[in-house]
């Protein structure tokens, strides 16, 4: 399922703007996703892997692309083969004392190109969510009249709550 297409967003979100303004809520609020946590495809990761015998990555692994490896600060990278490492789960990559380029230990730097699982569903969930909280003006902290007093989110929060589902697939280090 890819993205959410203007006409879909304007489905779930009530709101007298023209498509063209309405684009550009969304341009901005899936640049703010990307941001956050990384973009839905072709994620690239650099790890510090220097005597470690696994790696973590920040999203699950659906597939991965290649790993490259510097063993040494001022050494060339090396591309690993598939018979180098192991996955474990969705996020462990182990590094093999066998394989066509084995070692004990990760060395210095390792770069990750992986695919992430799809969560296509919780983007497009949190992309509509993050599109109201920017045309909701009414966002404010707290009001009161007389004996009435109530206090709401900011747009800061808001958007700080609508994230925390999306970080939740995250691997926290």
């Amino acid at each position: 399922m890819p993205l959410l297409t203007i006409e879909q967003v304007r489905d779930q979100v009530q709101t007298d703007l023209t498509d063209a303004a309405l684009g550009k809520v969304y341009d901005a609020e899936l640049r703010r996703i990307v941001k956050e946590v990384g973009a839905e495809k072709a994620v690239v990761e650099t790890k510090r892997g220097l005597g470690l015998v696994e790696l973590f990555t920040r999203r699950p692994i659906a597939t991965i692309n290649s790993i490259k490896e510097r063993t040494e600060q001022n050494s060339d990278q090396v591309t690993l083969a598939a018979d180098d490492f192991r996955i474990v789960g969705n996020r462990q990559i182990i590094r093999l004392s066998t394989g066509t380029n084995s070692a004990t230990f990760w060395g210095i730097e390792a770069v990750i190109d992986y695919d992430p699982v799809d969560n296509i569903d919780l983007r497009n969930s949190t992309l509509i969510e993050l599109i109201r909280i920017a045309m909701d003006i009414s966002l404010k902290q707290s009001e009161k009249d007389g004996d009435y007093s109530a206090a709401y989110r900011s747009p800061k929060r808001a958007r700080e709550e609508a994230l925390a589902g999306l970080n939740d697939t995250l691997e926290i280090a």
